[in-house]
């Protein structure tokens, strides 16, 4: 009895102090995937017309493997995360106005928030004319 005793005491001590480590089932998107609201602040030029604007919209982020997302809503696009940084890859929109071409900075995901910047060029159109469209932006993606 008083060695069963000592050999819980001694498994209670190990166990207290042992560290807590990730288990196979997790992996970096993990942290990644959900709603977010996100908020942009964007500095363009259109033609000669420049100025500052802001916007917002939703995104979401589900998981395609360990390291993989997809992020549809507001922008769609994958990427590729690796601890806290997420790497999206670059996307072009277009239709009968013109093309857009964004390419994203690294994000960074702190406390339920990631944080990037884009930088945006193309063509846009207005009455029938193509203008030269650029613009360099600040995302903020708060997870809901």
């Amino acid at each position: 009895m008083k060695t069963l005793r000592t050999i819980a005491i001694l498994l209670t001590v190990v166990l207290s102090f042992s560290t807590c480590t990730k288990t196979s089932a997790e992996d970096d998107a993990d942290k990644f995937v959900g709603v977010y609201s996100v908020s942009v602040v964007q500095n363009s030029t259109w033609g000669s017309s420049f100025g500052t604007f802001t916007d917002s919209g939703t995104i979401m982020i589900t998981k395609i493997s360990s390291n993989q997302v997809q992020v549809s809503g507001y922008f769609k696009t994958q990427g590729r995360v690796s601890g806290n940084n997420i790497y999206l890859n670059s996307t072009t929109e277009s239709d009968s106005s013109g093309s857009i071409t964004t390419v994203f900075g690294i994000g960074i995901y702190n406390g339920g928030v990631i944080t990037l910047t884009g930088t945006s060029s193309g063509w846009l159109g207005s009455n029938g004319v193509q203008y030269t469209y650029s613009s360099t932006g600040r995302f903020t993606a708060i997870k809901q």
